[in-house]
């Protein structure tokens, strides 16, 4: 499935590659050894960068890999990776850090968090479980399982929050 993904003329690879280098990196999960897997990954690696064409994708292809009909009964995830791979939404990232410039206590109890960029978290339960912070702070916000966020303190406490702007 992986090899059909990005073999040579599939519509959605932002690069297309050639099976038999995917199939390289596929065949090295089955090593048992972490060292000798992680060697295997390594050089399967290297070769699927060499196989790299990196003839971008048209427009029309792109367009045809996100119709509603190409994209029926994917998975959300399949269907984001597609989008990434033609150029139509920027890659998620998993975690951003910033430094806390403002706190404060709503009137239910929960911790509200200003950051340096902008951003303003607020503690999902308020639970008495929110990390010890100080202005000045680096916290590193986290996506978890679910669309949910984690924010961890420098102490390595952290609590469940949602961004509020």
């Amino acid at each position: 499935m992986l090899a059909a993904a990005f073999a040579p003329g599939s519509a959605w690879a932002a690069t297309r590659v050639s099976a038999a280098a995917v199939d390289r990196v596929v065949a090295c999960r089955a090593i048992r050894s972490a060292q000798a897997r992680l060697h295997c990954f390594d050089l399967a690696t290297a070769a699927l960068a060499r196989h790299v064409d990196h003839t971008p994708v048209s427009s029309q292809q792109a367009r045809t890999a996100l119709s509603p009909r190409a994209t029926f009964g994917l998975t959300p995830a399949a269907i984001l990776a597609r989008e990434v791979a033609a150029g139509a939404r920027p890659k998620p990232i998993a975690n951003i850090s910033e430094r806390v410039t403002g706190l404060h206590v709503e009137a239910d109890g929960r911790m509200v968090y200003d950051l340096a960029n902008g951003q303003v978290w607020r503690e999902l339960q308020a639970d008495g479980d929110a990390p010890p912070l100080s202005v000045g702070d680096q916290v590193q916000i986290s996506r978890g399982w679910l669309g949910s966020y984690w924010l961890q303190a420098p102490s390595g406490r952290g609590c469940k929050v949602e961004r509020i702007h």
